[in-house]
């Protein structure tokens, strides 16, 4: 049987890290974070449970705590689809639709593969991989970020002393 973690970045790697390119530093902490303290973690539910859902769920809990499960909040959790759910915010970042559907695909893939495990042991794991390459994401970001190569730069330039 295949690593998990090998097996995700082999066949969905690629399209998440497509779309993780497309979305802001703030919302990849807020899914981090999600992902981490989500009580349920359901592939094509946008909510469930008290504060869980599916990948974008999870994170629109974070960035927004009203949304906090069931309540007065009940006729949106309903709904599956961060397209019908959120229209106006899913024309400010197409690539949530896109995001969810990767999830959704990345937990069928495991399914396949990892048959002998219960649907809510695969999209868990899922989800946490998905925290994992988030943090990936979000490092290499920093990696790239100018400050640092203002200090590599500085340091490159500075004279070094002779033995």
């Amino acid at each position: 049987m295949p690593d998990f973690n090998e097996l995700m970045r082999e066949k969905k790697g690629d399209s998440l890290n497509r779309v993780f390119k497309d979305l802001p530093n703030d919302f990849l902490a807020a899914m981090i974070e999600g992902l981490e303290d989500a009580d349920v973690i359901v592939p094509g539910r946008l909510f469930a449970g008290d504060n869980g859902g599916c990948v974008v769920g999870v994170t629109l809990r974070v960035i927004d705590p009203d949304f906090q499960g069931r309540g007065r909040w009940s006729y949106r959790t309903k709904r599956k689809s961060i397209k019908k759910a959120y229209w106006e915010l899913n024309k400010i970042f197409p690539s949530l639709k896109t995001l969810e559907e990767v999830f959704d695909q990345a937990v069928r893939v495991a399914g396949h593969y990892y048959s002998h495990c219960s649907q809510k042991e695969i999209s868990t794991a899922v989800g946490k991989w998905f925290s994992i390459e988030a943090r990936t994401e979000l490092m290499i970001r920093e990696m790239n970020s100018d400050w640092l190569n203002a200090i590599v730069t500085k340091r490159q330039l500075a004279p070094t002393a002779d033995l």
